[in-house]
């Protein structure tokens, strides 16, 4: 039976000094009150963040520090630094709300052979996050929906409707088929869903249990569209051709992604 404290948060961070008080405090509180780990990755920071970290010492939060690495291969050395079984996935900026680990769990402990779990979650502009500690009142009066979602590899093929920071996976699903792929620049997260439910099905549950931080101005500002739109079609391409994915749903994932890079 699988329990809160079977949950390591990995996290990468490139020059996080204005969310990494937040980020310790909050997260740090969580996994202190769950009995989760915490797997904090730096990837060559020159701002600081190593040592706002260390002088933090929390004592929930694993420190790995790397040169500039790149994405993939610090997510990689969160992976193989984390000690619990299964992994959830969050962002230095975004904000885990105290329920994430509790719906996790009841999915794990639901679809045990499932592959892939994932959680819902709000949009909240970077500036509202910063203004208040009361992170309750961006989530819907209703508390979201909760009917369970089943999906599989043609789902994300038609439409990737997961967020990277509201994902778990046991560690090793992922390590034994390599890990987040390296040769990509984007599309990271996409490659691994397609990985882990090359293995077997996910479930989804829409109920908000993240704040996703949004940064208009930033957005897209670390990648470039042609660049993005490369890695988006060799991933698709890749899967498509290894996996039998529904003729529908490979149709429209195709239009999808040509729709959504040329805008």
């Amino acid at each position: 039976m699988t329990t809160v404290a079977d949950f390591s948060f990995v996290t990468t961070v490139y020059n996080g000094v204005p969310y990494l008080p937040r980020y310790i405090a909050h997260l740090g509180k969580i996994a202190a009150d769950s009995g989760a780990e915490i797997v904090l990755v730096d990837d060559g920071s020159s701002d600081g963040s190593v040592e706002l970290v260390r002088q933090a010492n929390h004592p929930a939060i694993k420190l790995v520090a790397l040169e500039r690495s790149g994405r993939s291969a610090a997510l990689n050395a969160g992976l193989r630094a984390a000690s619990r079984p299964l992994v959830a996935i969050i962002d230095v900026d975004d904000v885990v709300l105290p329920q994430r680990l509790m719906k996790l769990t009841a999915l794990v402990n639901s679809f045990p052979d499932f592959k892939l779990f994932a959680t819902g979650g709000v949009v909240v502009p970077e500036d509202d996050l910063k203004e208040t500690e009361d992170y309750a009142r961006f989530i819907p009066s209703d508390g979201g929906i909760d009917d369970i979602r089943i999906f599989d590899k043609s789902d994300i093929f038609n439409k990737n409707f997961l967020i990277h920071s509201a994902v778990a996976y046991f560690r090793e699903d992922l390590l034994r088929r390599g890990g987040y792929d390296s040769t990509l620049k984007s599309c990271v997260d996409l490659a691994a869903y397609f990985e882990l439910l090359g293995q077997g099905n996910g479930a989804y549950d829409p109920a908000p249990t993240v704040l996703f931080s949004y940064n208009k101005k930033s957005f897209y500002r670390t990648r470039s569209r042609s660049a993005y739109r490369q890695d988006l079609f060799e991933v698709l391409k890749r899967y498509g051709a290894r996996f039998d994915i529904r003729a529908k749903d490979k149709l429209i994932g195709y239009l999808r992604a040509f729709k959504y890079t040329t805008l």
